[in-house]
């Protein structure tokens, strides 16, 4: 249920970005369906949209006015959502927002409070998104849901992912976090890990490029920038056809029968609902994609497959997806998170550091490290290539696992596709395990100590 939750929080924001009557202007079909007059004087007149733009250019921001967007909110959280006749909360949830600000190619949402049952209990500081390129597409408004639907496979065609998203300074509220604080003194590792100062705050941050070969992702993860988690891939831009292909496919899971439950039409829904003709069309958005976010859960945990037959089009094997790219993962963390994860361990990392550096004082041979290896049961018809794969990786790795094990920050890896590799040879490994050798290869794999990760 938690997760449920979540999403329609998520898609809390998305909601107005449709209108219902053909005949009438967005203003006055907000009006007939607000009973609110927009004020556009709070639209920043200084923003040119690129000349590159396409006709989507053209369309008003969704989230530029705080009114609004609290409005959204408002009638969310007291209208409810509903699945299966139940709602999907029964508390009394409310959000208050300090600033909003937007354009057709960005928005943040900046000193956010949430409460429950009318306590607060977490704020953010700030949820923002942009596109560099300023193609008119990231924050705008659709005449209606189905339009929106149908604007998939082109948006996916022709998008280029040049921007970022954030979610920056979530902190529970004073009071709560001053509680569980106390409680922690029962629970000694808790109470070390409320001391390091990683539970005062969480940030976010996502960054993509896409250029005209590679497309580039990377995501930070920051716990009061005491411990920081930092991910990048790089990957080959998917063609157009492939994009297309993706596209047709996301198209068919809103029009599947696996959703046909899930309506549409707002005035057929008002209807099959019997809510009165002012219900707001914020809350109709929303139940849309609660039932298709449930729908699908519900599915993926109860009948799997039908998500492969709804993509069963897409095949990968005819494109050119593996002849380069990269994924990293990198961890940095203070002093103080140290010093709690090595008490928590009760030694264990300690003696292993102990262990390391002895093993590390000075760098073996090759004939060294094969004997000391002889003992792990590699098959005599791969040891010749297991050998050489092994002493390379440790002459690579040495010394930045030594300066890891002197002065433990941070330690990071990564793996880089340097030669193309047939995705037929993955499902052969098993029965010939000399195909793993090929693959290895073709890639590099590094491993350094004490990344720096930049701070949120």
């Amino acid at each position: 249920m938690k997760y449920k939750v979540f999403f329609l929080l998520l898609f809390a924001f998305i909601p107005e970005s449709f209108s219902q009557d053909e005949d009438c202007d967005f203003k006055c079909r907000y009006e007939k369906l607000a009973g609110k007059e927009l004020d556009r004087s709070a639209e920043k007149k200084s923003y040119k949209p690129s000349p590159t733009q396409s006709s989507f250019a053209k369309k008003e921001p969704l989230i530029y006015k705080k009114e609004e967007v609290q409005r959204w909110l408002d009638e969310i959280t007291t209208e409810k959502l509903y699945y299966d006749g139940e709602p999907l909360w029964e508390q009394e949830i409310r959000f208050k927002l300090g600033n909003v600000r937007g354009n057709v190619d960005s928005f943040a949402i900046s000193d956010i409070k949430v409460s429950l049952d009318y306590d607060e209990i977490f704020s953010i500081d700030e949820i923002s998104a942009r596109d560099n390129d300023r193609q008119g597409r990231l924050n705008i408004r659709f005449d209606s849901l189905n339009d929106a639907i149908e604007s998939i496979p082109g948006m996916l065609v022709d998008f280029k992912l040049n921007g970022g998203f954030k979610i920056l300074g979530v902190r529970l509220a004073p009071d709560l976090y001053a509680e569980l604080e106390e409680e922690s003194i029962y629970d000694p590792i808790m109470n070390t890990v409320f001391k390091t100062g990683v539970l005062d705050s969480f940030s976010y941050s996502a960054e993509y490029t896409q250029g005209f070969k590679n497309i580039t992702y990377e995501d930070i993860y920051s716990f009061n920038n005491k411990l920081k988690l930092q991910q990048e891939i790089s990957l080959l831009s998917p063609p157009k056809e492939l994009l297309e292909t993706y596209g047709n496919a996301v198209t068919d899971v809103f029009e599947n029968e696996l959703f046909s439950n899930c309506e549409t039409n707002f005035e057929q829904y008002k209807e099959d609902s019997d809510v009165g003709a002012d219900f707001p069309y914020s809350v109709f958005i929303s139940d849309y994609f609660a039932c298709l976010f449930s729908s699908l859960l519900d599915e993926a945990i109860y009948d799997p497959e039908i998500i492969n037959d709804i993509f069963y089009d897409v095949d990968l094997s005819t494109f050119d997806l593996y002849s380069e790219g990269s994924f990293a993962f990198n961890m940095a963390w203070s002093k103080e998170v140290w010093d709690a994860a090595s008490l928590a361990s009760g030694g264990t990392i300690d003696a292993g550091l102990f262990a390391a550096k002895t093993f590390l004082t000075n760098k073996m041979s090759k004939y060294e490290l094969v004997a000391l290896l002889d003992g792990v049961g590699i098959p005599y018809e791969y040891k010749g290539l297991f050998d050489e794969l092994a002493y390379e990786y440790y002459s690579n790795f040495f010394d930045e696992v030594k300066t890891f094990v002197n002065y433990p920050r941070g330690l990071g890896f990564k793996v880089e596709v340097t030669d193309k590799i047939d995705p037929q040879v993955f499902m052969q490994v098993e029965d010939n395990p000399m195909l793993l050798f090929n693959i290895l290869n073709k890639i590099e794999i590094d491993i350094y100590a004490n990344p720096q990760i930049r701070n949120l």
